[in-house]
């Protein structure tokens, strides 16, 4: 779930390119690992602070410091994350 609706995303392989029939890397029965790893919104601030502080380009203005849980003057943020994992098996397309 995201915001209370379905999260639904496509897996991309490693030979999902579709340029070679022959590149097969994944076939029917291999099981592939898939984890998802979820974070609170106070987190995704703070990671994206630090996008926009490296994307900066070297503008010459002193970058401020991204909003932080940890006081007394540490970068950084405290954070705890959920994991969900599973496993699939490849089905041969109907």
């Amino acid at each position: 779930m995201n915001n209370g609706l379905p999260n639904q995303r496509p897996l991309f392989l490693p030979n999902d390119d579709g340029d070679d029939p022959d590149d097969v890397l994944v076939v029917p029965g291999d099981t592939i690992h898939v984890e998802m790893q979820s974070i609170d919104n106070n987190i995704f601030t703070y990671y994206s602070a630090l996008l926009d502080i490296s994307d900066d380009g070297g503008s010459g203005v002193t970058p401020a410091n991204p909003p932080s849980n940890i006081n007394n003057g540490a970068l950084g943020y405290f954070s705890a994350h959920t994991l969900s994992k599973r496993d699939f098996v490849i089905q041969q397309p109907n």
